[in-house]
């Protein structure tokens, strides 16, 4: 179940640095071992069968555990995850926050693709995302179907 984005962010929470020691801690480049304390919940999301012009979210949720703040930004360059946001975020340590993540396409096709994020300007990292984007289809399972309308919303067919 996915919350609205109010109801899923703090209100600590803001997509850029909000002072200049932030702007500094989030311009930080990152060692291996600060990289560590960063957790990221999923490597991977499957969003399997979907219908063509149907949307479904799913949430990436990462942690700081480093003493400064982080800045991340996700890449969504492709048409069917431009719905994803936010498109930046800021975690202050010790916080986890969330994007969501948005699959909508107007097209059938197999989607096999690398999201992008950055870490701090400089570190770019990948999630894989896979769909398959099908025409919707309906199973009639009765050979007969009755479809049975309304005089009153017949009427204005029937005059003219």
């Amino acid at each position: 179940t996915l919350f609205p984005y109010t109801t899923l962010f703090r209100s600590s929470t803001h997509q850029e640095p909000n002072s200049l020691a932030e702007q500094k801690e989030c311009e930080m480049e990152l060692d291996g071992q600060a990289l560590m304390k960063i957790d990221v919940k999923s490597k991977e999301f499957n969003f399997g069968d979907m219908y063509k012009y149907s949307t479904e979210s799913k949430t990436l949720w990462i942690s700081n555990n480093l003493k400064t703040a982080i800045h991340i930004r996700i890449e969504p360059d492709i048409e069917p995850l431009s719905q994803s946001y936010p498109k930046t975020i800021v975690i202050v340590p010790g916080n986890t926050e969330a994007f969501i993540i948005t699959m909508h396409s107007k097209y059938e096709q197999r989607i096999n693709y690398f999201l992008k994020y950055t870490i701090n300007y400089s570190q770019t990292f990948r999630l894989k995302i896979t769909a398959n984007i099908v025409p919707p289809t309906l199973h009639i399972i009765k050979p007969l179907v009755k479809f049975d309308f309304k005089k009153e919303c017949m009427m204005h067919y029937l005059m003219n």
